[in-house]
């Protein structure tokens, strides 16, 4: 299966949040903002 370039940018986001010490819940939380500001 391809990956599209946004769902690369995800997974990296993810793995720089997860560094950062957030948890799964936190970063969803992270990642729902980031769509409504994108949205707006």
């Amino acid at each position: 299966r391809r990956y599209s370039q946004n769902d690369v940018d995800r997974l990296n986001r993810i793995t720089e949040l997860l560094a950062d010490g957030l948890n799964l819940a936190g970063i969803a939380m992270v990642l729902d903002l980031v769509v409504c500001l994108q949205n707006s």
